[in-house]
Parts: C-alpha cells; sequence; structure tokens
C-alpha cells in the first residue's frame, strides 16, 4: 500500500560520513511509514466513505512528509543530500476504489440474497398457511369425532344408571317392605305377648286371692294343714316366679328384635335417600 523512493546518491564528501546516519534515517522513516500504513488500514477497515478516505490518506501522507522532513534535519541532511520518501496516494487511491467497486458488488448481492430469501420466506409462510389450515380443519373433524362418540358414550352410561338404579329402588323397596311386615309381625306378637302377660297376671291376683282364701279355710282346719299350705305355697311362688322370668325373657327378646328391625328400617331409609340424591344427579 506504500512505497518508499530509493535514496538519492550522495556526495564524494559526505559519502564516507552519512553512510551510516543514512541507514539510521531510512530506518526511522520507514518505522514511521509503517506507522501511517497501519492508521490507513484502520481507516479502511472502518469502512469510511470514499471522500473521507480520500482526506484521511492526504492528512497521514502530509503528517508523515513533515516527520520525514524533521528527521533528516535532526541528522543533518538536508533535502539535496537525501531523497524524502513519500507515499503512493495513486496506488492507495486504486485501492479504495477497488474498495468502493467491492462495496457495490457486495450490496448488490446482499439485494439480491434478501431478495431470494424473500421469496424463499414468502413460499415457506405460504406452505405454512396452507399446512395451518390443513392441520385445523382436520382437527375440527377430528374434534367433532370425539364429540359425537363421548355423547353417545355418556347417553349409554347414563341410560345404564337409570336402569341401575330403578333396580336398585324397586329392591330396596322389597326389602323395606319386608322389614316393615316384620315389624308388624314383631309388634303384634308384643302385643300378644303383653295381653298374655296381663292376663298371668290376673290368674296370679287369682291364685293369690284363692291361696289367701285357702290359708284361711287351713287356719280353720288346723294346724295339721300347715305344713301342707307352707309347701304349697313354696310350689305357687316358684311358678309365679317360672312364669314371671319367662314372660320377662319373652318380652326383653321382643324389645330387642323390635330395636333391631326399627334400626334395619332407619337405614334401609337412609340407602334410599342417598340413592334418590345419586339419581337425581
Amino acid at each position: 500500500m506504500s512505497a518508499l523512493n530509493n535514496p538519492g546518491a550522495a556526495s564524494p564528501a559526505t559519502s564516507a560520513a552519512t553512510s551510516v546516519l543514512g541507514q539510521e534515517l531510512l530506518a526511522a522513516i520507514n518505522d514511521r511509514c509503517q506507522h501511517h500504513i497501519a492508521r490507513l488500514h484502520q481507516a479502511i477497515d472502518a469502512s469510511l466513505g470514499t471522500a473521507d478516505l480520500i482526506g484521511t490518506i492526504s492528512r497521514v501522507s502530509n503528517t508523515f512528509n513533515q516527520e520525514t522532513a524533521i528527521l533528516q534535519e535532526d541528522y543533518g541532511f538536508s533535502a539535496g543530500q537525501l531523497s524524502t520518501p513519500t507515499i503512493d496516494i495513486n496506488i492507495i487511491g486504486l485501492l479504495v476504489e477497488k474498495l468502493a467497486t467491492s462495496k457495490q458488488n457486495h450490496a448488490s448481492q446482499l439485494a439480491q440474497t434478501m431478495e431470494s430469501h424473500a421469496a424463499e420466506l414468502q413460499l415457506i409462510r405460504e406452505n405454512h398457511a396452507s399446512q395451518l389450515a390443513q392441520a385445523k380443519e382436520s382437527h375440527a373433524t377430528e374434534l367433532q369425532i370425539l364429540r359425537e362418540k363421548h355423547t353417545i358414550k355418556l347417553k349409554n352410561v347414563k341410560e345404564d344408571h337409570d336402569i341401575k338404579s330403578k333396580r336398585a329402588r324397586k329392591r330396596h323397596r322389597t326389602e323395606l317392605q319386608d322389614l316393615q311386615n316384620e315389624l308388624d309381625a314383631t309388634q303384634e306378637a308384643e302385643t300378644q305377648l303383653t295381653k298374655e302377660n296381663e292376663e298371668l297376671d290376673a290368674e296370679l291376683v287369682d291364685m293369690q286371692n284363692r291361696l289367701t282364701d285357702s290359708i284361711a279355710a287351713e287356719r280353720e282346719l288346723g294346724g295339721q294343714l300347715d305344713q301342707e299350705r307352707s309347701q304349697r305355697e313354696e310350689e305357687i311362688k316358684e311358678a309365679v316366679a317360672r312364669e314371671r322370668q319367662k314372660l320377662g325373657d319373652e318380652h326383653l327378646d321382643t324389645e330387642m328384635k323390635v330395636h333391631h328391625l326399627t334400626n334395619r328400617i332407619r337405614a334401609m331409609n337412609i340407602c334410599q335417600d342417598s340413592l334418590f340424591q345419586t339419581t337425581k344427579f
């Protein structure tokens, strides 16, 4: 990107004295040249416009030429003794034009690529829209089929539940009627036992009256019947105790049956109410 002109031939009077200084000067100038070339590379990499880049090149070239003149003065050389290296602006200008052309080509390629990508993207969108529409239609059809199947299944389940509920209600009504009949029979038996108990109590009172009368008669008959009377009293008391015990046991058993049947009827009523609530739901 840059070129250093070859130094001019030195005069015979100064050739020996300036050979070393000339080499140091050339090395110093070359270092500065490389430094400014690096600056030009940075300017090009920064993608400046053509006008800005040419301005940067001019400023760098002027600065470099001024620094070269200062270095020549520092080493004791005049402009006639050592030619001044310069940056070849023409070469850099060609590079700038090449860079601009490359940018234009890149921009054209980028535009073509974007256009191609836009067409591909549009095609993908259209395909995706078509696939989405087909998927929606298919999903709607499947959903409708599932709804119909679910409706039929729900109807069958409801009919089966209604049939089972009717059977269960009928069975519970039958069981409840049987329990009610059993309770009525038990209550009737309890009434009959109560009546028999009352009859036995009446007989017992009559027996006690007869016993009192018998005792009075025995007293009239004399002491020889005391032993027989005592024995008869014990027999009667034992018979009365046995009858009372028998009637008490039968009455307790009847009460237990009535209590058990009452609890079963209450449980059946609760089951029937629960079944009615479930069927209603």
